[in-house]
């Protein structure tokens, strides 16, 4: 931000108000809200240099006011793959442990079968009868409600 606002990279501090400014008054991801309204409850008046730099620089248009944090979300955003109750599915190894190599672990786990669908792209899951790598078969993912 420091190299983006002031003219000279030796004069920073003089620009360091306008920088603590722009990040006090953003949206932050992990809360939906900016830090100034969180910390004094009201969101904090004035002019944010940066986020006129960044709009007129990427989108080269004068006086269009948009939200950057958006367009970036809905370029990286992928729709979640759409399953029915039969269709095989596997899941991705993502076991960790101290010392152990990772390099030759198999990328996923053993496939499974939907059982059941559930709300917000989440599915109840159980093991493939006659698929099982031991002998005691793995407990359902997703606890069915009572």
């Amino acid at each position: 931000m420091l190299a983006k606002l002031a003219p000279d990279l030796s004069r920073w501090d003089e620009v360091l108000d306008r920088a603590e400014f722009a990040l006090n008054n953003s949206i932050q991801t992990a809360t939906g809200q900016c830090p100034s309204k969180l910390l004094f409850g009201v969101e904090q008046k004035g002019e944010d240099e940066l986020k006129h730099y960044f709009n007129n620089t990427f989108n080269n248009t004068e006086g269009k006011e948009e939200n950057l944090e958006e367009n970036y979300y809905d370029r990286k955003h992928l729709e979640s793959p759409i399953f029915n109750i039969g269709d095989f599915v596997m899941i991705p190894n993502v076991e960790i442990a101290p010392g152990l190599n990772k390099k030759l672990l198999p990328q996923f786990k053993r496939p499974y079968i939907i059982k059941k669908c559930l709300d917000h792209d989440r599915y109840l899951i159980k093991d493939i009868d006659g698929y099982q790598m031991t002998q005691i078969p793995s407990k359902e993912y997703w606890q069915e409600a009572s």
